[in-house]
């Protein structure tokens, strides 16, 4: 697996969650997705949400 590493703005970081929230609420199903997908969308979510977090304790 290949990570990488992004610097954005915590309104981009805003913007990337609510995209992933819509993936998630119109996710058509397995079979038509694969079933890990979701798991990796609310791993996503959660981890955007973790940092708007803490980007609201360092304002």
């Amino acid at each position: 697996m290949v990570n990488v590493e992004i610097d954005i703005s915590i309104e981009d970081c805003r913007t990337l969650y609510t995209a992933v929230c819509d993936a998630i609420r119109y996710w058509p199903g397995s079979p038509a997705r694969p079933a890990e997908e979701q798991e990796k969308l609310q791993q996503m979510k959660l981890f955007l949400f973790s940092i708007m977090c803490e980007a609201s304790l360092d304002l």
